[in-house]
């Protein structure tokens, strides 16, 4: 090889060397020297992904009036790597409780042991969200799951160094809290919320502390515009282990907040919206260097209800007034011949509008009820009360709906020609048709003043609600038919209701271990093994009035997107079934409910009123102590109707004690823009 175009290749090769070794030095000089105190920064920050809460929809009525919303709330959380890095944490974390105590704040606390740490908080069967993280906290730190509460207490305190000479209560404290914040990083966790919901005014208190590690996070809280509907709104609250094990499909995280009850639930994949993230990065005294958004959070939509928070609240006050009147006794609100002493025990109820054309539920109301706002704090009352104020009767009490049941008994007569409408059949006051086998039942009218309605067609049956007429003609029709028609107009059948409901059962050959034939005459008036729900009963009527459709029970009218411009979800009318009514039969059951309003055993209130009515009042028998149970079934008006309306109160003694609770709600739909302006200036419908 040339000597010149070797001396020259190492020449360049140099060349190059020495510029990559000033290139680098260059960089080093820069990095170390130039940049140097920033990257020994950033070496001491810490980053983590955060969640960012997307905000729940609100719920509204059906025409728009705000029912459950949101409010801006602030939460104090604890940044562990800041609180550890500053050192002398015990001593931090007691500052911090003794603050929160001060300003009147319990701060979160899930460790299920008591105060002394001496017992565990759950028992061996429980299934707690505490109990499901504590016993995954044992097995992350390799603790036997089944280590007494003094033994894991103890190995807690020495853990985090818990002085010996605090008091049993301070030593618990700390003790919680250390493992609140050790909990989060041995199961994957989202940071330690601290104290939820603290005041503006207060949060100054919390900022201004010199204790490292605190964050204040701006979240939001569901808040409540109205006092009523609390068994339908339901409520929003933490998940427990099993509602994870589905909502993690969803890609809930852990500490996810869902509906707990009430459309909250049943609309969960409606409201919830999809929660955003963001990542920030906090140097090592906990301030915060940097933030990212990684996700953009999406707000969950606003679902729009079929009730009328107005007619709500009109029907829940109307079902108190009756109930407390019955209760004391001191009138007799359905006419000159009640026994002013029956009813005096009555206990709960239920009240249930809705469409008839579109089965949409336009109010459906039990009581007692309670605050959804204060439910946390009146739980333990709550639960204990003898009245059971959190128990929904309109969805879940399944009651023999005696008399109101009678229309069913009709239409299967007519239907199957056992008898027609105008003919005539003799109440002898006593039916003696099973004598012989020790059952001769009365007609209620025969009980009360020795007489009997003599010869009466099936308007007139149904008018006067007369048993013998009844027994007579279920004993004809035979229990088979009586169950098919009863069920083909949804009675013992769901609904489609978005809620959980009790379907109830039918009178049958399956519905008691021992049936004997005189028990058919039983269910032909609505008694023995029928049970139905207070909304069965009512989509019942409204298949009677629109002629035997049944749709679909629902209560979401529609969902729009959070902003309001757009609508992306409407409810579906689905038709159940088709009852078994000819023509004949419903004409005869609309002319004998109407009778019924204008001259038997509902005219004490509707006899002169100005919409035309049809009504059936029922007598339940229910086999234990004290008054007989009340129901009331109506729709209005008579040529067209429109709603339906069925109410039912326990130990209500007689169903035209009840006629007056269906006609508030009738004045209210009949007359809305005038009672309804009455209503809102009377009362707070809104708050």
């Amino acid at each position: 090889m040339d000597s010149k175009k070797l001396r020259f290749r190492i020449g360049v090769f140099a060349v190059l060397m020495i510029a990559i070794v000033l290139i680098f030095g260059m960089e080093l000089y820069r990095l170390q020297i130039v940049e140097g105190e920033e990257h020994y920064q950033s070496s001491e920050t810490y980053s983590q992904y955060k969640v960012v809460e997307a905000a729940r929809g609100s719920l509204l009525d059906r025409y728009g009036r705000s029912l459950v919303s949101n409010r801006t709330g602030y939460n104090v959380g604890l940044n562990s790597m800041a609180l550890y890095n500053a050192g002398e944490v015990n001593e931090n974390l007691a500052s911090l409780i003794e603050l929160a105590d001060s300003l009147g704040y319990e701060h979160i606390d899930t460790l299920p042991m008591n105060d002394d740490g001496s017992e565990y908080l759950f028992s061996d069967y429980s299934t707690t969200t505490s109990e499901t993280y504590f016993r995954r906290f044992l097995k992350e730190k390799g603790w036997d799951t089944d280590i007494t509460a003094p033994n894991v207490y103890q190995l807690l305190r020495e853990k985090y160094n818990i002085e010996e000479e605090l008091t049993n209560l301070e030593a618990r404290e700390l003790v919680g809290l250390r493992y609140e914040l050790d909990l989060r990083s041995a199961v994957g966790m989202d940071a330690y919320i601290f104290v939820e919901d603290v005041s503006s005014e207060d949060l100054s208190y919390f900022k201004e502390t010199a204790i490292p590690g605190i964050e204040i996070n701006t979240v939001t809280y569901r808040e409540y515009h109205t006092d009523y509907a609390a068994h339908i709104l339901g409520r929003v609250g933490l998940m427990n282990p099993e509602e994870y094990e589905y909502y993690k499909t969803l890609g809930y995280p852990m500490d996810a907040s869902v509906g707990k009850e009430g459309v909250e639930k049943a609309f969960e994949e409606y409201l919830h919206g999809e929660d955003g993230q963001i990542l920030v990065t906090t140097d090592a005294n906990g301030t915060i260097v940097g933030e990212r958004t990684t996700k953009e959070a999406r707000a969950g939509g606003n679902v729009y209800l079929t009730i009328d928070i107005v007619m709500q609240e009109i029907a829940e006050r109307a079902l108190e007034s009756c109930i407390l009147d019955l209760r004391a006794g001191t009138e007799d609100i359905s006419g000159d011949d009640a026994d002013i002493e029956a009813g005096t025990d009555a206990r709960g109820g239920a009240v249930v509008v809705m469409d008839v054309d579109s089965f949409e539920v336009l109010t459906m109301a039990s009581y007692p009820s309670f605050n959804i706002e204060t439910f946390s704090e009146d739980f333990t009352k709550l639960a204990a009360d003898e009245y059971s104020p959190l128990y929904n009767r309109s969805l879940l009490a399944a009651y023999s709906p005696g008399s109101t049941y009678k229309m069913v008994t009709a239409a299967a007569a007519v239907g199957l020609g056992v008898v027609s409408p105008k003919a005539e059949i003799e109440c002898t006051g006593i039916y003696k048709f099973y004598e012989a086998e020790g059952y001769a039942p009365v007609c209620n009218f025969f009980k009360n003043t020795g007489l009997t309605h003599q010869h009466i067609d099936m308007m007139e049956a149904l008018s006067y609600s007369c048993n013998i007429y009844f027994y007579e003609t279920g004993r004809q029709v035979g229990l088979s038919a009586l169950e098919e028609y009863a069920r083909s107009f949804g009675l013992g059948e769901p609904t489609g209701i978005e809620l959980d409901e009790t379907i109830g059962t039918v009178a049958g050959d399956d519905s008691r271990y021992d049936w004997y034939a005189a028990d058919t005459i039983s269910g032909a008036i609505g008694q023995s093994g029928n049970t139905f729900t207070p909304l069965q009963m009512c989509s019942y009527g409204c298949t009677l009035a629109n002629g035997g459709t049944r749709y679909n029970a629902s209560l979401l009218s529609r969902v729009v997107s959070s902003d309001y411009k757009y609508e992306y979800e409407t409810t579906a009318k689905t038709v159940m079934s088709n009852a078994m009514l000819t023509e004949t039969a419903r004409q005869a059951i609309f002319d004998g409910m109407l009778l019924a309003s204008q001259e038997g055993t509902a005219s004490s209130v509707f006899a002169t009123y100005d919409i035309d009515v049809c009504s059936k009042t029922g007598t339940v028998q229910h086999g234990g102590l004290g008054s007989d149970h009340a129901a009331f079934l109506c729709f209005a008006p008579y040529d067209d109707p429109e709603i339906a309306i069925y109410v039912f109160i326990e130990n209500g003694a007689k169903g035209g004690n009840l006629a007056t609770v269906a006609k508030s709600i009738l004045d209210y739909y009949f007359n809305t823009d005038e009672v309804a302006q009455e209503y809102v200036e009377e009362y707070t419908i809104i708050k």
